[in-house]
């Protein structure tokens, strides 16, 4: 499945993607906040991808405690910045497509690594 999905949760230098609504979307404690001590559950299965990424370059806002994953998922804040120059910004946010995700970490000279799809053995 490595390539579809939208951007639903990031857990340190992991960015993890849904292959569909990720409105409809709900795990253990995706709603409580703040989201760094409430131990949200990380997505899992077939409909999940994966992508590491180097994380030094790449911020999580110093508010971010306010929300849970639910209302980041809805966009109140981004799930990654990264500080380009002086007042400005790149801000990736829940439901940023996979492809465009790869880009955009890409562009700013950062490393990354996706998952591979399993080949069934003959």
């Amino acid at each position: 499945m490595p390539g579809k999905g939208y951007l639903c949760f990031v857990d340190k230098n992991f960015a993890y993607f849904y292959d569909g609504g990720i409105e409809d979307l709900r795990l253990r404690n995706w709603d409580r906040s703040p989201y760094q001590y409430s131990h949200p559950e990380k997505p899992s299965g077939e409909k999940i991808s994966r992508i590491a990424f180097d994380d030094w370059d790449f911020l999580q806002p110093p508010h971010f405690g306010e929300f849970s994953v639910l209302s980041v998922n809805n966009s109140c804040v981004a799930w990654l910045t990264r500080i380009l120059g002086p007042g400005e910004y790149l801000q990736i946010y829940a439901g940023t497509e996979y492809n465009k995700f790869i880009d955009m970490v890409h562009g700013c000279d950062c490393d990354l690594w996706v998952e591979v799809e399993k080949r069934n053995k003959r």
